[in-house]
């Protein structure tokens, strides 16, 4: 299972390495559909590549979490006004 699963990610980093980095991001309007079609203000996903936390002109905030492969990340979260985003090593 571990060199099975070892064997998949390493498949999946050259995979991804090959792509355009447009397609590696989120649709933005697929964002955009869940915050209207939940009424949402504080949307969390896996990573795309890309962890951060994007405060939006509509007022809601989306985060993103990053990938495991050479550094964590973890969504330290308080309360719906506090919370960060932090990686560790």
């Amino acid at each position: 299972r571990e060199a099975l699963a070892k064997a998949l990610r390493e498949r999946s980093t050259e995979e991804t390495k090959m792509k355009d980095a447009d397609i590696m991001a989120v649709n933005t309007d697929a964002v955009n559909k869940a915050f209207e079609n939940t009424q949402i203000e504080l949307l969390i996903h896996g990573h795309t590549h890309r962890p951060a936390i994007h405060h939006l002109d509509t007022g809601m905030t989306r985060v993103v979490l990053g990938d495991w492969y050479k550094n964590g990340s973890v969504l330290e979260f308080h309360n719906a006004e506090k919370f960060q985003l932090k990686e560790f090593h």
